[in-house]
């Protein structure tokens, strides 16, 4: 099939032949042919060469390839370093960042730190890779399945990790997740001086007895992460301690003694998690220990949260009443002791750690269900328990901690609540009935608090009471702008509805100036006036009995379940203005 216009192949070969018989005199000869090809190859390279010399230039003059060398370096270390142990990352980012370019391939080479990770995860050949590249720095030792991995889980660790005892003298970090059998153990306590972090979870049964490990001599451990493990608590590696999560212990547990010698003796940590310990003697001797103990202070700087779950109430006493840290915005407590609170030097010391965590979230939620529970205090956004590798916990703020009620008189609960630094937004969320001691609430500044809402009929008259009581001094220097509250009607006696409202006009009267006063006005700093509001939302029969006692005076009213507000003089007001 020959496409149209074309010229016949006969007929081409003649053509071609034609040429060369008309310019045989100046026909080039094949050495002249492969001296012209053999010059375009060189001109070729050279011109290659001169591309990378000046793609080279260009790349020297960019901004990252200025910085000294060791930050360079350090820059794409904490690029290439991995997620936590069990990702499978670091060798594929490693082999990403190398091509790049010639400069950044020669630094991932050259330098031992870039091959510091040996991973049971990681591909053969990349181990082989790393055992070569690094011959003299520390190994980070990440002994963890990769995520979805199957296959005999212990034949594969066991294999592993006598790939690594050899080295434990360079050891740097220890992360092992399974359960160790004997053999195992045995390699896990290799000598190991220069192992700083510790990261071991054991896959044994919880409350059978956790396994024991040794420690070797060596420098102190900065990040201690243990799982169903007993360590000797009394070993001098166990100072200078940066981060700790002792999780799910069974048998031997640190004595208070010990744990004060751990905490005193590390200033510089800034994560405390201990959940899950179960002693074998049911708490005997640390409930001893606890009453004879002098609780001396635990000076910690640095430590953002705290962390307390299903422990023996003895060390969550100890704990919460030794621990002074000023920096703290975490606090989680599976439930306070009631001999905390009952000290007024423990009491002290822990409403300081609360406090702290108060001053940094945006709103706080009080929860209480039933006569005798415990009073929840719980931030919003809320705050859980986190099971996170040491090196990737979640360091966000928040509180999380349950207050016994049953066990403390009416005085006690009311002079803990006076010392908190209460957010501007709270929220008190009671049983609909209230509580047996709501009473509590008579000694708490809640003028101090700008957005208020409750929700218990006993609550909200015993806080009405309490802002009526107010001195005029005290009301005058009031920060309460809003105070809302449903209230059941059908579970209200009619009584409670009028102590509400009588408190709640003498407060206003005592605290805002009238709309007409100009004198009771505040003034901006720029010299405009600027009137003082209370927003009060409250069902619709407590509004129509404010309306005329409160229509004289600076306040919003609005329907509790009402989308847009009504002032007291009857005018609709948009949400922009609430």
């Amino acid at each position: 099939m020959h496409l149209r216009n074309s010229t016949p192949p006969s007929e081409a070969v003649s053509e071609e032949r034609s040429l060369w018989n008309t310019e045989a005199e100046g026909k080039p000869t094949l050495e002249q042919l492969d001296a012209q090809l053999a010059e375009m190859e060189n001109l070729q390279h050279d011109l290659r060469l001169r591309f990378y010399q000046i793609k080279r230039q260009r790349n020297a003059l960019v901004p990252l390839h200025r910085l000294p060398g060791e930050i360079f370096v350090s820059i794409l270390l904490r690029v290439a370093k991995y997620n936590e142990p069990g990702f499978d990352q670091e060798h594929k980012r490693l082999h990403t960042l190398a091509q790049v370019s010639t400069y950044w391939f020669d630094t991932i080479i050259a330098f031992p730190s870039f091959w510091q990770q040996l991973a049971q995860y990681h591909p053969p050949y990349f181990r082989e890779m790393v055992l070569k590249r690094n011959t003299s720095a520390l190994f980070n030792i990440d002994c963890v399945l990769a995520q979805g991995e199957m296959g005999p889980v212990s034949d594969q660790l066991l294999y592993f990790m006598k790939i690594a005892a050899p080295l434990s003298e360079r050891w740097k970090l220890l992360a092992y997740e399974g359960d160790p059998t004997d053999e195992v153990a045995q390699l896990l306590q290799s000598p190991a001086p220069n192992l700083d972090s510790m990261l071991i979870s054991s896959w044994g049964s919880v409350g059978t007895g956790s396994r024991a490990l040794e420690l070797s001599e060596g420098r102190n451990i900065q990040y201690l992460d243990i799982d169903n493990i007993i360590l000797p608590w009394n070993s001098t590696r166990l100072r200078g301690l940066r981060g700790v999560q002792i999780q799910h212990v069974s048998g031997t547990l640190p004595s208070l003694a010990e744990l004060h010698a751990m905490l005193h003796a590390s200033p510089e940590l800034w994560w405390l998690q201990l959940s899950g310990w179960a002693p074998f003697d049911g708490g005997g001797a640390l409930m001893s220990e606890v009453s004879d103990i002098e609780i001396r202070p635990i000076i910690l700087p640095l430590l953002t949260s705290i962390i307390l779950h299903n422990i023996p109430a003895p060390v969550t006493q100890f704990l919460l009443s030794s621990i002074n840290a000023p920096s703290c915005q975490c606090v989680i407590v599976r439930e306070v002791p009631s001999s905390v609170l009952n000290n007024r030097v423990g009491c002290d010391t822990f409403v300081s750690l609360i406090n702290g965590a108060l001053k940094a979230i945006p709103r706080l939620r009080m929860l209480c269900r039933r006569n005798g529970a415990p009073l929840h205090l719980l931030s919003d956004p809320s705050r859980g328990i986190t099971y996170n590798w040491i090196h990737h916990v979640d360091e966000l703020p928040g509180l999380n901690v349950q207050v016994p009620t049953a066990a403390l008189s009416t005085s006690q609960l009311g002079s803990f609540l006076s010392l908190l630094d209460f957010p501007d937004k709270v929220e008190l969320n009671t049983d609909i009935d209230g509580v047996s001691w709501a009473p509590s609430f008579m000694y708490v500044g809640w003028h101090r608090v700008p957005n208020l809402e409750v929700t218990s009929v006993l609550a909200v008259e015993t806080i009405c009471e309490k802002l009526a009581n107010l001195s005029p001094p005290t009301a005058c220097q009031s920060r309460l702008e809003s105070f809302s509250s449903p209230l059941d009607a059908d579970r209200t006696h009619p009584g409670a509805y009028d102590s509400i409202i009588r408190n709640l006009v003498a407060y206003v009267q005592r605290r805002w100036g009238n709309k007409d006063t100009e004198q009771q006005s505040n003034h901006n700093p720029d010299g405009e006036l600027h009137r003082r509001k209370l927003k009060i939302r409250l069902p619709p029969t407590v509004v129509q009995k404010l309306r005329r006692p409160l229509r004289d005076w600076d306040v919003q009213l609005s329907e509790f379940w009402q989308w847009k507000a009504q002032d007291v003089s009857g005018e609709v007001l948009g949400s922009s203005s609430l």
